[in-house]
């Protein structure tokens, strides 16, 4: 099915002092993707880094993310397609999860750590 990336789960990550790499490895197999907000939330983080070490190190975790997982375009037909899937869930009774839980945990972070 695949994995959509979220920014609130990669937060989780760094704040549970987590590799990312070793989120990303937890994944496995499963196709993973970062939408293009989401990479533009992470460098916006790079720049309000309190330090340059900070700052240095996200721009890691980020360049080895997107080296793994191909950021992509979350357009209005991938909108609308997100919540065909959704409405069809939530009407069978399997809601998805909150994207920071669902992703946060796939990511190895425990239930609202994010």
């Amino acid at each position: 099915m695949g994995l959509v990336i979220d920014t609130s789960a990669l937060v989780a990550v760094e704040r549970a002092r987590a590799a990312w790499e070793q989120a990303l490895d937890a994944v496995g197999d499963e196709q993973a993707v970062v939408p293009a907000i989401v990479y533009a939330e992470l460098l916006v983080g790079v720049h309000l880094a309190d330090t340059e070490v900070r700052a240095d190190n996200r721009r890691r975790r980020i360049d080895t993310l997107v080296t793994r997982c191909p950021v992509v375009d979350f357009d209005r037909a991938i909108v609308a397609r997100w919540t065909e899937l959704f409405a069809g869930l939530s009407n069978d009774g399997r809601m998805i999860p909150a994207s920071h839980d669902c992703a946060g945990r796939a990511f190895g972070c425990p239930r609202g750590a994010s």
